[in-house]
């Protein structure tokens, strides 16, 4: 007879290994970017910092609708036993080529956003944000789609080591500026890109190549795109949109006050990648049994989004008078924003609830219209208000999301229950030759929030 224990505990280690994973690879990317804010805000002057944050900003937004769904498909397809070799291989050949595209689109919107940044400069800082930074984050989908977490972990620990290395370089330069500081950072950043990349071939025992991907699987990333697009519209319009106003130093404090807020929300992350591929496996079968997965994911959640952003709150008045005097004007902007890490903590479930049952495209719908909403309001109250209406504006549709989301969401578990006989005894595995067959509107990132 099987070992049922013995096999039961294996699991149990695996999940423990994937949470604490899933977490380390969240506080990773919090701790380089506290690290890069302490590197290069104490370096460069505040009309340079917020000049930096409005670049990195547009170069994130584009990024995102760069990769053309691909990420999210690897995850879904490799979830539903296809080959993870040949998925992989073409999410980076997709990423190459829609990053391109996306440095082009950067490029062009340059003299709009961030007009006083050098044209090499403006390049260097998109290129890491649209290209580098995503083929990094294939990394992370590997391990998503295989189970295996600590694989993404290694390679942003492998990507965080370059992108520190870069600006340790600039601060002991002296040189101050943030010309400089994009000169210095280009070969270690694309250094450590190679290296994470190598790290996921050996740890998922899969070889790197580069393959064309068949025009089905880019049409089924079409609403991956839109759903990302607006993800991130919603999340990051308002910073070039100040910068554009002439409010370039509040861009950089705002800045702060949104790496604040995405730090404090790193364990709803963290959960939210541990329990992605689970979406994916059950949505394939049974809406009622997915939504009931969100709400019980949701709830611990929730319960800690709304304590973080009580603690932000608490903090912006406790600390106010013992920070640095740089470093209080964000402290406002932080106590405006804190309600987010409790509506991330409502949103992101719910969400991928349509993800794993097919439903990408009615996602993606709710996101535009939420991602409209913030920046109808957002050209309206920044050239009034500044970063008070930015705030508001963000608020506003960030709670309209996460209410249709939920309404949404319940609607949908009230159609497809499971089958009476498991998928594969009625219509036997898929093929991997034409790896579209495993595709319907697909999901979307796992995390939400790049």
């Amino acid at each position: 007879m099987p070992d049922t224990g013995s096999s039961s505990a294996t699991t149990a280690r695996g999940r423990v290994a994937n949470a604490v994973s899933a977490l380390g690879g969240e506080v990773v990317q919090a701790l380089l970017g506290v690290l890069i804010f302490f590197g290069l805000f104490s370096q460069l002057s505040d009309t340079d910092w917020g000049d930096y944050v409005a670049v990195i900003t547009t170069g994130l937004i584009i990024g995102t609708v760069a990769n053309l769904g691909s990420q999210e498909l690897l995850v879904r397809n490799v979830a539903r036993r296809a080959s993870l070799e040949v998925e992989w291989g073409q999410t980076l050949a997709t990423q190459c080529a829609g990053g391109a595209v996306g440095l082009a689109i950067g490029m062009a919107v340059r003299p709009v956003f961030f007009e006083n940044v050098a044209p090499l400069t403006a390049f260097i800082l998109l290129a890491t944000n649209i290209v580098l930074f995503w083929l990094v984050e294939s990394t992370v989908r590997v391990g998503q789609a295989t189970n295996d977490l600590s694989i993404g972990l290694r390679g942003r620990l492998v990507f965080a080591i370059g992108r520190l290395a870069a600006v340790a370089t600039f601060a002991f330069s002296g040189a101050g500026d943030l010309d400089r500081y994009a000169l210095l950072s280009a070969p270690p950043v694309l250094a450590a890109t190679a290296g994470a990349l190598w790290v996921a071939t050996r740890g998922s025992g899969t070889p790197q190549t580069f393959r064309r991907p068949p025009a089905a699987r880019l049409r089924r990333g079409l609403p991956f795109v839109g759903t990302a697009g607006a993800q991130d519209l919603l999340a990051g319009f308002d910073r070039p949109l100040l910068n554009a106003n002439g409010l370039t130093v509040e861009t950089g404090q705002y800045g702060i006050a949104d790496r604040l807020v995405r730090i404090a929300s790193i364990p709803t992350m963290a959960l939210v990648r541990m329990t992605a591929a689970d979406f994916f496996a059950k949505g394939e079968h049974d809406d009622r049994a997915t939504f009931d997965l969100a709400v019980r994911y949701a709830q611990p959640a929730a319960i800690y989004g709304f304590a973080a952003s009580l603690g932000m709150v608490a903090f912006t008045i406790i600390l106010h008078d013992l920070v640095p005097e740089r470093l209080q004007p964000p402290l406002p902007m932080l106590a405006a924003l804190a309600p987010m890490a409790a509506l991330h903590a409502l949103q992101l479930f719910p969400a991928n609830m349509l993800t794993g049952t097919d439903r990408q495209g009615l996602r993606m719908t709710l996101y535009a219209i939420a991602a409209g909403l913030n920046i109808v309001a957002n050209l309206i109250l920044i050239p009034r208000e500044g970063w008070q209406g930015a705030a508001w504006a963000t608020l506003g549709a960030e709670v309209f999301l996460a209410i249709t989301l939920w309404v949404t969401a319940w609607r949908v578990s009230r159609g497809r229950p499971a089958p009476s006989k498991p998928a594969e005894l009625t219509a036997g595995p898929p093929t991997v030759e034409h790896p579209e067959v495993l595709v319907g509107d697909g999901p979307t990132s796992a995390a939400g929030d790049q």
